[in-house]
This record gives C-alpha cells, sequence and structure tokens, in this order.
C-alpha cells in the first residue's frame, strides 16, 4: 500500500505481448487476509492478450484471499480439483480461499478477462447471499 492507503494502478498495453490495467492494496501478488472488515478487495485486473501466445496462472495451494474471474470475449481454460474446462465469454470462475488455483490464456482463443481478489471476514457469506455458491459462475 502507499503512504496515502490508496490502491496503486499499472497499465500496460501490449508491451509485453497483453494488455493490463491493475490495481493493488499491497505489492503485486501479495495474499492480503483481512478478519477485521467484512469485505475488502485486495486487487482488481483487467487482461487482455494481444501478441502473447500463452499467459498461465499456477497456484499449487490456492490463496488465503478468494478470486473471482470473469471471462468478458473469448475463452480460457481453468483447472478446479482434477477437473479441467474451457470458460466463455458470460461465464466466470471462483477460487475460495486454499484452493488450487490453475488457468490459462491462450490468444488463439481471443480472451480478456476481468479479475479481482477480495478477503474479509462476511465474504462467504456475502457470496452465499448473492448465489454465487458453486465454483463456476453464469452471468
Amino acid at each position: 500500500m502507499d503512504k496515502s492507503g490508496e490502491m496503486r494502478y499499472t497499465g500496460r498495453n501490449g508491451g509485453d505481448g497483453m494488455f493490463q490495467l491493475t490495481g493493488y492494496l499491497g505489492g503485486y501478488d501479495e495474499d492480503i487476509c483481512r478478519e477485521d472488515t467484512d469485505f475488502l478487495v485486495t486487487s482488481a485486473g483487467h487482461y487482455r492478450l494481444v501478441k502473447r501466445p500463452v499467459f498461465e496462472t499456477v497456484r499449487p495451494e490456492g490463496r488465503q484471499d478468494y478470486q473471482i474471474l470473469y471471462v468478458a470475449q473469448g475463452s480460457l481454460e481453468v483447472r478446479t480439483g482434477e477437473e479441467e474446462r474451457l470458460i466463455s465469454e458470460g461465464e466466470g470462475v471462483l477460487f475460495r480461499p486454499g484452493e488450487p488455483q490453475w488457468y490459462r490464456y491462450r490468444l488463439e482463443n481471443s480472451p480478456e478477462a476481468y479479475w479481482m481478489h477480495f478477503t474479509g471476514r462476511g465474504a462467504g457469506q456475502l457470496l452465499e447471499d448473492a448465489g454465487l455458491g458453486g465454483q463456476f459462475i453464469r452471468a
């Protein structure tokens, strides 16, 4: 977190073969888990492959926070447990604390996705109340 307590934002447009617009409460990939607040977004972003053929995230132990990954265009490969599947436009996936995370963007699938990491003592109940109790989400 910067000295003002505000999120820091970064934006890149294709220099590494992908468009990235991101904001972080802490450092990049910092795993923030907070129980002193009901709900707190710790990072969020928008990714789109431009030239880069593949972008993959692998977290075998997962993270301490929640992550929602939503596909706005194209498709992404996602693995949850032993199941690997393609999620497409209008679909998403929810990773809970401690769940392994694996997903892959492939340029050939024209992927564009939004993601958010969040935490808080009320996060689980908020998801349930919003009807997001399952792993996969359909908008």
